[in-house]
C-alpha cells in the first residue's frame, strides 16, 4: 500500500531543496524553493529560518551602497519570526547571534548566546561563544565562568555529534507528478 505524503511533508521537500542550494551558493534559486513551501505550510519556522539564510548570504555578496543593510534587516526579521514559531530553535539562534554581532548589536548577539545556553545548556559551543562575547564586552568575570564551563563540557563531548548516526526511514521515493509538482510517496 502507498500513501501520498501531505502538504506539510511536500512543504519539507521544498526545503529540502532549499537547503542543498543554500549549501551550493545557489542562491538564485533558493527563493523559489522558499516560496514553494510557504505557500504549502505558511507557518514554517524552518522555511523563514532558510529564508533568512537567504537574506544574510545575498547581503554578504552586497555593497553598503546596495542596500546590504536593509537585506541583512530583512535577513534579521526573518531569523525572528522562525523564532516566533519556534523560540527554542537552535539555528535560527545561531545564525540571528552570529548576523547580530557582524552589525555590532552586541546585546542581541549576547540575548540571543544565553537562550542558546539555555535551551542546550550541555553543548560547549554555546558556552565558549558566549564567553568570547563577553570578554569583548569587557565582562572578564562572567566570561571566565562561561569559558570554565565550556573547557568542562568539552572534555565530555563524544567524537562524533549523535546528529551524525544516520536515520532509518521507511523506502520514500519522490516523484514528479504532470504538473512538475514534486510528491513523496511513502511505501508501507
Amino acid at each position: 500500500m502507498s500513501v501520498v505524503c501531505g502538504g506539510r511533508d511536500r512543504a519539507s521537500i521544498w526545503v529540502s531543496l532549499a537547503e542543498l542550494f543554500l549549501d551550493e551558493g545557489r542562491l538564485s534559486d533558493v527563493q523559489p524553493c522558499i516560496e514553494q513551501a510557504v505557500q504549502l505550510f505558511p507557518n514554517s519556522a524552518h522555511a523563514l529560518y532558510l529564508k533568512g539564510r537567504l537574506m544574510a548570504a545575498k547581503g554578504a555578496t552586497m555593497s553598503a551602497a546596495n542596500g546590504a543593510s536593509r537585506v541583512r534587516a530583512e535577513a534579521r526579521g526573518a531569523f525572528l519570526s522562525a523564532l516566533s514559531l519556534a523560540p527554542e530553535y537552535i539555528n535560527a539562534l545561531v545564525h540571528l547571534a552570529s548576523l547580530s554581532k557582524e552589525d555590532g548589536q552586541m546585546e542581541m548577539a549576547e540575548h540571543c548566546l544565553k537562550e542558546l545556553v539555555r535551551v542546550d545548556p550541555l553543548d560547549g559551543r554555546w558556552w565558549n561563544d558566549l564567553g568570547e562575547l563577553l570578554l569583548a564586552r569587557g565582562r572578564e568575570t562572567e566570561a571566565i565562568s562561561c569559558l570554565a564551563s565550556a573547557a568542562q563540557l568539552g572534555k565530555m563531548q563524544p567524537l562524533l555529534p549523535f546528529t551524525a548516526i544516520p536515520l532509518v526511514f521507511p523506502s520514500c521515493h519522490i516523484v514528479a507528478n504532470v504538473n512538475n509538482e514534486f510528491e513523496a510517496i511513502v511505501q508501507i
